[in-house]
């Protein structure tokens, strides 16, 4: 979904056991952004597993706005770190480029199936409300991203960690103590929402900058460090969720991502997808493969909520089941073919409302 950064340092020449980067394609990520993908088009669709057993892939449902944050400003780390005009330029294009596009589509789409006042354009395209409710991402993360750019302009780069890092604390002890919570919770919905998850968001966002910090280092330890870090995150990850699961039922007040829990397996999920033996994978066709499935998983999350009302109808119509997998899978074959379709357009800017 985001542009992947180089790293600044070199893998050792004839150091066969380091991670494949040399083309930043980092398999692992790619599978695990699709995989978040399904579930945000899985949470909104309310896809029910074809059969009881399949819902063991659905335990991650919940992180998957978490993910999708921490990889952003993970991979788009030097924006803000070392952040030059053409940067800025750069990032604001990549985010404003979908949010727009389809905030606009959203609305003529919507105006297909019932009257809609231009007012309600003019909130989703400031809020990502209410017509494509999966845009709130794309706004919050511009948001966040001019709040981080402004900080910066005022301070130097140590200080805007020790800023940052303090805001994201006064954030989650504010999540706790039920602030974040009152405070927007009596606004209007479009406004709330958007608001009242940015400041669940400013966590992952900084985590995911000082982990932009930590990827080269992660990069240049051999494969056997990547297995061992993988299975730790892997076996630490598991606990936590149990323990979360069958022994504690508290979860603070907020706009469904308050809470440690959600940040820190987050992160373990972003660490085993870096550390992922799947990444060691030299086969060039298996690796030409899953980037085709995984090439438009931007265009998925930004358009299925529209095309799924269209999926709805149609399912409707023919009296099948709606809200199950099997309307969650069509829809995003669909949302996949269109994104194709549309990156086939010979313009840059176009491609980049998909991919």
């Amino acid at each position: 979904m985001e542009e992947v950064l180089n790293t600044p340092i070199d893998i050792e020449q004839g150091r066969a056991e380091a991670a494949p980067r040399k083309d930043r394609t980092i398999i692992g990520v790619q599978i695990l952004r699709f995989y978040m993908a399904f579930m945000v088009a899985s949470s909104h669709l309310g896809g029910t597993p074809l059969v009881k057993w399949l819902g063991i892939f659905y335990i991650f449902q919940p992180f998957h706005v978490p993910v999708f944050m921490l990889l952003s400003f993970l991979l788009c780390g030097r924006y803000f770190l070392s952040p030059t005009k053409e940067l800025v330029r750069k990032r604001l294009l990549r985010i404003l480029i979908p949010f727009v596009t389809w905030g606009i589509l959203s609305y003529f789409l919507c105006l297909i199936l019932w009257p809609i006042s231009f007012s309600t354009l003019v909130n989703q395209l400031f809020t990502g409300y209410p017509l494509n409710n999966a845009l709130w991402y794309l706004a919050t993360s511009l948001w966040i991203c001019i709040l981080f750019w402004i900080i910066r302009i005022i301070a130097d780069k140590k200080a805007f960690l020790i800023v940052i890092t303090i805001l994201s604390v006064a954030c989650i002890v504010s999540q706790y103590t039920g602030l974040n919570y009152s405070l927007f919770n009596d606004l209007p919905y479009n406004i709330k929402f958007t608001i009242g998850r940015c400041f669940e968001m400013i966590p992952y966002a900084t985590i995911g900058i000082f982990l932009s910090m930590a990827v080269p280092y992660l990069d240049a330890l051999d494969r056997k460090y990547h297995l061992l870090l993988f299975f730790g995150a892997g076996i630490l990850m598991a606990t936590i969720v149990a323990i979360r699961t069958f022994f504690i039922s508290y979860r603070p007040q907020g706009f469904d991502y308050p809470g440690a829990y959600l940040i820190v397996v987050a992160i373990l999920l972003v660490l085993t997808a870096y550390t992922n033996p799947i990444n060691f994978v030299q086969n060039e066709k298996f690796k030409s493969i899953v980037d085709r499935i995984t090439s438009y998983t931007l265009g998925v999350f930004c358009m299925h909520i529209v095309i799924g009302r269209f999926v709805e109808w149609a399912f409707i119509s023919l009296q099948w089941e709606t809200y199950t997998t099997v309307m969650v899978l069509v829809t995003y074959a669909i949302c996949y073919a269109l994104s194709f379709l549309i990156s086939l357009i010979p313009n840059k800017y176009i491609k980049q409302a998909v991919n």
